[in-house]
């Protein structure tokens, strides 16, 4: 982890889902390119098979941010005795998962909140309107910008990378992006309100098999998407 005070750049990942092999893929490149602080946006369980593993790698490095996804959400609410009536299989592993954490992980998972605003930008597992709504289409981001607290709302939950911009004085308002190269570069618009994802760690759904993570530069407003 590379340490500027001449900048300030964020290392934001989502969706690790117990990967701890995508996990280490992204830290290690990420440290060729140099990062500040860390923020997680959600869902370091369910899927994947190394639950205990990727929660004490993300409190060892002290995270900025981190986030409660919705695989969190399911965990902290069976350590208090409430079982869901009925569970999918997609979050049946997290059950497992949510026994097998040390009692260091729990207590670091049960402090993660919903949502964090920083000075200009803020950050989100789901959406602003519904907390574990999917952020997957241009009328499901329109629907969620009067819920904006900041121009920029990092968030995760749909496992791909992309963004949507909200330009009011553009001839088309709405417009979304995709990134699915090695290496996309995007500029903060002025005057415009952004979601982005960064895409997933652990388990990418956009038709690549490739983990994704996004770095972005506080002071020059620049956020790189990388593929991996």
């Amino acid at each position: 982890m590379l340490i500027s005070f001449l900048t300030m750049r964020y290392l934001v990942l989502s969706d690790i889902h117990a990967n701890e092999l995508a996990l280490d893929k992204v830290f290690e490149d990420a440290a060729r390119w140099g990062w500040d602080k860390l923020v997680f946006l959600g869902d370091a369980l369910g899927y994947g098979q190394q639950p205990e593993a990727v929660v004490q790698k993300l409190l060892a490095l002290k995270p900025y941010v981190a986030l409660k996804g919705n695989h969190e959400a399911l965990a902290l609410a069976l350590w208090r005795g409430k079982t869901p009536a009925e569970l999918g299989p997609a979050m049946r592993a997290t059950v497992l998962h949510a026994k097998e954490l040390s009692a260091s992980s729990r207590s670091f998972v049960q402090n993660w909140p919903e949502q964090h605003l920083d000075e200009n930008w803020g950050a989100v597992h789901g959406a602003l309107r519904r907390p574990w709504e999917y952020l997957i289409s241009i009328p499901v981001a329109r629907a969620n910008l009067s819920y904006m607290q900041r121009p920029l709302y990092f968030f995760g939950h749909t496992h791909v990378a992309s963004a949507f911009i909200h330009t009011p004085a553009a001839s088309r308002p709405w417009r979304s992006l995709n990134f699915r190269q090695a290496h996309s570069q995007f500029e903060l618009p002025a005057g415009s309100s952004i979601f982005l994802n960064p895409g997933s760690v652990g388990q990418p759904r956009d038709g690549l098999s490739l983990a994704s993570y996004a770095i972005f530069d506080k002071n020059s407003g620049l956020i790189e998407v990388f593929r991996l």
